[in-house]
């Protein structure tokens, strides 16, 4: 080896940026001439650097390698006699020189201080390092040794993690751990099958370290920050220094001339209290130790798993996120295992041989099993159910090979052996696989995860649909009896639901293949509704046919909310334009129901229909033998029975009350029975009172022009007269309508015998006195004839509208008021008087 030094000419320094066959380590790399090396001879070969003895200054004492081949150990008994490093390239403005086999060579200045650092003054030293020991102008043979490189870490007597250059807070921390290390060592290494020692271990070390911040905390603080600093540093974040600390048998980090090795450095974060970002907690989990042991590296080094836990890691270029991780995979690392790095191939096709890999264990053909174009953050987004996604996503392009294969594939998952087969039940997006096959009636997807042993046919997906609802709600009649065919306790299950949802979707086809079940329950109620009433309501008239065919149908059954099949056609008949519909729908519950539903329940219809005022309803129901007469209706204020009409009448339903008197019903019916227990007075039984008591005289006009109310020629006197309530309501157009009908003009109140005029008087009614003599009312008193109003009981008097109306008739107090002898001077005492008035003898 020449010793002579000199500048390194241009042929010399050769800088490229990294293409994508290489070793990735940050930043654009500067790479020893190919002139440098001979090709390797044997496939186990490989280049080793010796780094030769010299002074630790290395600016001054140039730094001397040479380059030699050896056989990389391929036994556990070999014994390694070399070193590797792992190191970031640096950044390439930055270099430095050193001399290999005697020819300057420009490196990186990262790299020339590592190995100015490395140098030992007392003997060489045998190391292996990527930018050197590969030619990285030759493409074969950086594809050869980049596919040897975990090996290459794993045989290593060492490797050392250069840092880079130290800072007194790093130094500090350095050397604590230097020191934790030696006082640690002493402690029996826990077993590697029981963390209960490694426990053990790290509360000794907690002690120490405890003692230490006591003694000075501000040194304990400046470890701290050294050691976030220490974590900062650019070589925990690359991709491909992770299958160098993962590989090694034993590791050590340097900074400058001090190192420590792995063993304790790993656990420094929780012991010193630190919580360390994701990528570098990975990476500290798989440095070489008793953390290692313990961490899940130890159970699962399943590419997914590392694809999960690296996501954070960087590379320059893309697929080396991938390609950096097969050297330590539990899966890529077995002989013969088809997914390789191959730098030729696009990022998309990388991409899509990873999820063929992981999701088969194979890399498909595309032309046969074509793959989603996934790029990397979705493959590791959905990583956690790759397989069931690839089979949605198969489901959804109707690939019928891919989904073949992942139903009978078992790929590679050697730390999971029970997770190997695909779970055919799995939701993804909101679907079972079997519940999509049905929504889309694929019936040969249908048949295909039928063949499987472990497929749950009434599975619900997360909305709490199964497949059968899925098949429904795209009227896919095939796959439902598909389903059926292969379950038929399907039904007996969820038939019932399904009778609903096919209703509700106005599904006739289903239904009927659902009604010719007899394991369907017809009659159970679902979300407040029974099946018939679920029909009516939404106006779907073909299936009350459906459901009026079966035998077992009660058609006077009412739904949870209380209400029959009539009911909810009627509410929909007045509450949508599609009135047909509903008179169809009810047509037909009359028709089947016969004359037990309306003698159960036709009451109660005709209640609801006065109450909302429902004409044609009412028409309805009395066409069909309902009474219009029948005291039958309950009036829940006075807790008493009245007839249809009176009901209307109280309500002012005008059309109501139109539609009962065209039908017949009596305006002026007889009293209820003596026997009644609720018999209720005139005021709510009589519909022509109650027409008077409501003020409207176009409601009592209709009473008396329509049907029976129009043919009225004597007035029944259930209490007392309607004229006499229409006084008492002062009233004057009830007064002449009535009297216009044969009213008597003569009638009396009940109790008092008052006759109708002078009841108008009481009343201050001068209007109606005034009809009412026109009428023909007798207006004289006396004794004999108008008792109650002779003796003054209720202090009638002549008031000036009264002197008014005896002007007008040209009469006189003497005309009016006819005394008898020895009768004279009135006083009244009664509660309801408050005047004394004489009656002269000279006035008469």
């Amino acid at each position: 080896m020449s010793s002579s030094w000199k500048q390194p000419d241009q042929a010399v320094l050769l800088t490229s940026t990294l293409h994508t066959d290489g070793i990735d380590r940050g930043h654009t790399k500067v790479m020893a001439s190919p002139s440098l090396y001979r090709p390797i001879n044997g496939p186990n070969t490989i280049r080793l650097l010796r780094l030769l003895k010299g002074t630790k200054n290395y600016e001054e004492d140039p730094i001397r390698c040479e380059l030699f081949e050896a056989p990389l150990p391929d036994g556990d008994d070999d014994e390694a006699y070399y070193e590797a490093l792992s190191y970031t390239w640096g950044d390439a403005s930055e270099t430095g020189t050193i001399i290999i086999d005697g020819r300057p060579t420009t490196v990186t200045a990262n790299l020339h201080k590592a190995l100015g650092h490395l140098r030992q003054t007392d003997e060489d030293r045998i190391l292996w390092v990527d930018a050197l020991c590969i030619n990285q102008g030759d493409h074969s043979e950086r594809m050869h040794q980049v596919g040897k490189m975990g090996n290459i870490y794993k045989k290593a007597r060492e490797v050392i993690i250069w840092l880079g250059i130290t800072t007194e807070k790093i130094d500090l921390l350095l050397r604590g751990v230097q020191l934790l290390d030696q006082k640690m060592i002493r402690i029996p290494k826990p077993r590697t099958d029981d963390p209960v020692y490694l426990e053990i271990w790290l509360d000794a070390a907690r002690r120490h370290l405890g003692k230490l911040k006591t003694m000075d905390l501000e040194v304990h603080e400046m470890r701290v920050q050294g050691l976030q600093e220490l974590l900062a540093r650019d070589w925990w974040r690359r991709i491909w220094v992770i299958q160098e600390a993962a590989n090694a048998a034993r590791a050590r980090i340097q900074c400058s001339w001090r190192s420590v090795p792995t063993r304790t450095f790993a656990l420094m974060p929780q012991l010193m209290g630190i919580s360390p970002g994701p990528r570098e907690e990975a990476l500290l989990e798989v440095l070489p130790g008793p953390l290692r042991k313990h961490s899940w590296w130890h159970t699962d080094r399943s590419l997914e798993t590392l694809l999960e836990k690296f996501q954070y890691s960087e590379s320059k270029e893309e697929c080396d996120q991938i390609y950096a991780l097969l050297g330590m995979s539990s899966e890529t690392t077995v002989p013969g295992c088809p997914l390789q790095a191959d730098y030729s191939l696009s990022t998309t096709r990388i991409v899509q041989n990873t999820v063929s890999f992981l999701a088969l264990g194979e890399l498909a053909d595309l032309e046969v099993c074509p793959l989603p174009h996934w790029e990397l953050p979705e493959l590791r987004r959905f990583l956690p159910l790759l397989r069931p996604r690839l089979l949605a996503w198969s489901l959804t392009q109707n690939h019928i090979a891919l989904t073949k294969k992942l139903l009978d594939s078992n790929p590679p998952c050697a730390e999971n052996p029970g997770q190997e087969r695909l779970d055919i039940n799995q939701a993804v997006d909101g679907f079972t696989p079997l519940g999509y096959a049905a929504s889309r009636g694929q019936l040969d997807l249908i048949h295909l995860f039928s063949r499987r042993s472990d497929i749950k046919l009434r599975q619900r997906d997360p909305q709490g649909y199964s497949a059968t609802r899925r098949a429904l709600e795209n009227d896919h009649l095939e796959a439902i009896e598909a389903l059926v065919a292969l379950d038929r306790e399907i039904l007996k299950d969820e038939g019932w639901n399904l009778l609903h949802q096919a209703i509700k979707a106005n599904r006739p086809l289903v239904v009927q293949m659902l009604l010719a079940c007899h394991d369907v329950d017809v009659n159970r109620s679902s979300e407040s509704f029974t099946p018939l009433n679920l029909a009516a309501k939404l106006g779907h008239i073909d299936i009350v046919r459906l459901l009026l065919t079966r035998q077992d149908l009660d058609i006077g059954a009412s739904d949870p909310a209380g209400f029959l099949p009539l009911e909810r056609a009627m509410w929909a008949y007045h509450s949508t334009m599609a009135t047909g519909v509903y008179s169809s729908i009810m047509a037909l519950l009359f028709e089947h129901g016969g004359p037990s539903l309306l003698q159960n329940s036709g009451r109660r219809l005709l209640a609801l229909a006065i109450s909302q005022d429902w004409a044609v309803v009412i028409c309805m129901l009395i066409s069909h033998g309902v009474s219009p007469d029948e005291t039958s209706i309950t009036l829940d204020k006075h807790r008493i029975s009245v007839s249809p009409l009176a009901f209307a009448v109280q309500l002012q339903h005008f059309e109501a009350v139109q539609a009962l008197l065209e039908a017949g019903a009596d305006p002026q019916p007889g009293p209820p029975p003596e026997s009644a227990t609720d018999k209720p007075s005139p005021e709510l039984w009589c519909p022509i009172v109650l027409a008077i008591r409501s003020g409207s005289l176009p409601l009592l006009e209709m009473l008396l022009s329509t049907g029976k109310g129009a043919h009225i020629t004597t007035w029944k006197a259930p209490n007392e007269d309607p004229l006499i309530y229409a006084i008492r309501e002062r009233h004057a157009g009830m007064v002449k309508m009535l009297l216009a009908r044969g009213a008597d003009v003569g009638a009396r109140t009940e109790q008092r015998k008052l006759p109708s005029f002078w009841l108008a008087v009481e009343y201050n009614a001068p209007k109606i006195m005034r009809l009412l003599a026109d009428y023909g009312a007798d207006f004289t008193v006396s004794s004999s004839s108008h008792p109650q109003v002779y003796q003054g009981r209720w202090g009638l008097k002549f008031t000036p509208w009264f002197q008014k109306f005896l002007e007008e008739r040209h009469l006189s107090a003497a005309d009016v008021w006819r005394f008898q002898p020895g009768e004279g001077i009135l006083h009244t005492r009664t509660p309801l008087t408050r005047w004394q008035w004489k009656i002269a003898s000279a006035e008469r």
